[in-house]
């Protein structure tokens, strides 16, 4: 497991800089404090919800040239 610091990234609990590692175990992406013991695993595609384009119909008034 090789564990890589990420430069100037701010720990979201602990607020200290420079102290996030980030490293793959089971297959995922696991960012971790080494200053507080934060853990954060990355999404999965199919488990982040994508928001829907909404499909707008509108009128529109064309205006002569002056």
């Amino acid at each position: 497991m090789a564990r890589r610091f990420i430069a100037g990234v701010v720990c979201p609990e602990c607020k200290q800089m420079d102290k996030i590692v980030t490293y793959q175990q089971d297959g995922e992406d696991v960012a971790e404090c080494i200053a507080c013991g934060y853990l954060s695993h990355r999404p999965k595609p199919e488990d982040i919800v994508q928001p829907q384009e909404e499909d707008v119909t509108g009128v529109v008034k064309i205006l002569p040239n002056k």
